[in-house]
């Protein structure tokens, strides 16, 4: 059996609607952790979605992303569910989209491979291109799989029984990380991680895009910075995360300090959340903003 669990925040009703219809017609159950805060009341439009597999959590206030799938996969586990796939509210699928990614796993796992998880190859919505690592080479291609070193949550399908001994995901890290901290963490178990090629989501990687002398970047909302910078620094202290992803974040902090401190507004709140990101991160605190 496997259950889709779907993480909410302040979700735009008519998109995710649209994805839990098409996800009830190929999961056996679905699971919606909502992270919208209580006072804004339960959303009047969950009357269309008044079928039997759909279950919803609301949490009363927003938990972070890695709380919300350890909430998710317990009740998904509780509903009999052997694999769990995980979707951002956003999240565009096409009819066969679990089909395609289960027999890809199914097939790996035949062929002797300790299979943490396994996700579709991420279309970038803002660069309208297929998001390929730049630096950090993708470790081997197997027909039409791709071995590699992390994956986005979005679309990410996983074995119960995996998940268990790998451990859940950190949910002091809140958001930013969370999905690479844990597929590197399997990776230190002896698990390895992989893309499905003919699986293609859509996807809006970061919130937007900036431009300078041609050269393209994320933009981050202000508050995304500050746990992006935070999470860096509280990362880099660990033995299992790469070396590369180490260098690169740290090294490329300055340059998004300029970037985003001199050409995002509003400035002086990006530059205060950038600041107090480096801080906690060097005092190792983790958990949501306060």
């Amino acid at each position: 059996m496997i259950a889709a669990i779907v993480v909410a925040y302040f979700p735009e009703a008519a998109q995710l609607v649209s994805l839990l219809l098409k996800l009830s017609k190929q999961a056996q159950h679905v699971v919606v952790v909502d992270n919208t805060p209580e006072q804004f009341g339960t959303p009047s439009w969950l009357a269309d979605l008044a079928t039997s597999n759909i279950q919803w959590i609301a949490q009363g206030a927003n938990v972070g992303i890695a709380e919300a799938h350890n909430i998710g996969i317990k009740a998904a586990q509780l509903s009999g569910a052997e694999q769990v796939i995980l979707f951002d509210q956003d999240s565009q699928v096409g009819d066969d989209f679990i089909l395609l990614l289960s027999s890809a796993a199914y097939k790996l796992r035949q062929q002797g491979i300790k299979l943490a998880c396994i996700g579709p190859r991420p279309f970038c919505i803002h660069a309208n291109q297929q998001s390929r690592p730049r630096v950090q080479r993708e470790l081997q291609r197997l027909a039409d799989v791709t071995l590699v070193r992390q994956i986005i949550a979005s679309g990410m399908l996983i074995r119960v029984a995996d998940y268990k001994d790998i451990g859940p995901k950190e949910a002091g890290l809140f958001i930013d990380g969370v999905d690479h901290e844990w597929c590197w963490r399997a990776a230190s178990k002896g698990y390895t991680v992989a893309i499905c090629e003919s699986v293609i989501m859509p996807h809006k990687l970061g919130d937007d895009r900036g431009r300078i002398i041609g050269i393209s970047y994320k933009v981050g909302s202000p508050i995304r910075l500050y746990y992006q910078f935070r999470n860096t620094w509280v990362l880099a202290r660990r033995s299992y995360v790469p070396t590369y992803w180490k260098l690169r974040n740290i090294v490329a902090q300055p340059v998004r300090f300029v970037l985003m401190g001199l050409f995002q507004s509003p400035r002086r709140l990006r530059i205060r959340y950038m600041l107090k990101g480096v801080l906690h991160g060097l005092l190792k605190k983790q958990g949501p903003y306060k």
